[in-house]
């Protein structure tokens, strides 16, 4: 039983990180997509 929980609790925190990497790397996208149309 508490190897099934691990595996869960591990894909579930990978799923978690790659979903806030995906954020971050968006809103950093859009920060610098921004200041380049600022600076035109």
């Amino acid at each position: 039983m508490s190897n099934e929980l691990k595996m869960v609790i591990g894909m579930s925190l990978a799923y978690v990180t790659s979903f806030a990497g995906l954020l971050l790397a968006y809103f950093s996208y859009r920060k610098h997509s921004r200041s380049k149309e600022a600076g035109k």
